[in-house]
């Protein structure tokens, strides 16, 4: 009796799914609650597996859900922005529940996590857990808790402030992939983040919030007007397959481009214009183009952000 290929894999993948786990209610420190992508909270229910993605195919980064198929990265981080993204807190801290379906270390612990900072699924890196989970036993809920690394940026996503965020178990692998907002961002659309952009900025220098949008900047400080303290990131965007730079946040929408001085040319003519930004912050921007000025890649990004900034 001859057994196709396609047989032999599907009988392989129906192996694999008797045991299981997946991530369930995210929690961020903004009040907003997320699951991991592909799960239906319908089908969340005892020794039902449907909800979790399977990690074994190489071209789908956050895995095959048994009942949602091959995970879209981008859609899934499109839906996650629209719905409101969790964010970390002050520790660039977030917790979680890993649910566990089979007993025993086919559906328990422990858990890896990792981070992609430009949101494709094509740049993972390991992410630090603070809290593990182990064997909870079938259909348990157990706790977990990641933290980003200090001066994590999140550039992916329509709003280039998303990370994207993966957490496995060793068998299979199985879990889930979800979407966080950029530390610091509200997570709750583009004006929300920018909202909490400005007041966590505000907070690191100072209870005047000077050069924040909407608050009076003392004398002499840099007042980047209707609009936020812009940034450039250096990564993936806009589908290319080598890094390129582009702006930060939605104040500053423009295509990625590998040369800078596109990305922080266009900045600088936003603040003369749609930002109305004051004389200190239209030289500070000038002297952030000079600071980049024979330098390349993240070193450039860094750079014109530092400089950017420094009249604030």
């Amino acid at each position: 009796m001859l057994v196709s290929t396609t047989a032999l894999s599907l009988l392989s993948f129906i192996g694999m799914v008797q045991a299981h786990g997946f991530i369930l209610g995210i929690k961020g420190s903004n009040g907003k609650t997320a699951n991991g992508f592909g799960v239906n909270i319908a089908s969340v229910k005892p020794n039902n597996q449907g909800p979790t993605s399977v990690f074994q195919d190489r071209t789908a980064p956050c895995g095959v859900g048994v009942e949602a198929g091959k995970i879209n990265v981008a859609a899934s981080i499109e839906a996650a922005i629209a719905a409101g993204l969790p964010t970390t807190d002050g520790s660039r801290s977030i917790s979680m529940n890993w649910q566990q379906i089979n007993a025993g270390n086919d559906g328990g612990g422990p858990g890896t996590a990792a981070i992609d900072i430009t949101g494709t699924g094509t740049a993972f890196k390991p992410l630090t857990i603070t809290k593990n989970f182990a064997d909870g036993g079938a259909n348990s809920a157990n706790p977990m808790t990641i933290q980003l690394a200090a001066g994590t940026v999140c550039t992916g996503g329509s709003n280039r402030a998303t990370c994207l965020i993966k957490v496995t178990n060793a068998a299979g692998p199985f879990g889930s992939c979800f979407a966080i907002a950029s530390p610091g961002a509200g997570g709750g659309g583009a004006r929300t983040q920018r909202g909490s952009q400005r007041r966590s900025f505000a907070d690191k220098h100072g209870n005047s919030r000077r050069g924040v949008r909407g608050v009076l900047p003392r004398a002499g400080a840099a007042d980047f007007g209707n609009c936020d303290v812009p940034k450039i990131a250096f990564g993936l965007f806009d589908g290319r397959k080598e890094n390129s730079f582009a702006p930060v946040g939605s104040d500053f929408i423009h295509g990625s481009a590998l040369n800078p001085g596109i990305i922080t040319g266009f900045i600088c003519s936003q603040l003369n214009g749609q930002c109305k930004a004051n004389a200190v912050a239209l030289g500070d921007c000038q002297a952030a183009i000079d600071a980049t000025k024979g330098l390349s890649g993240q070193a450039a990004a860094d750079a014109f952000n530092t400089a950017v900034a420094a009249g604030v």
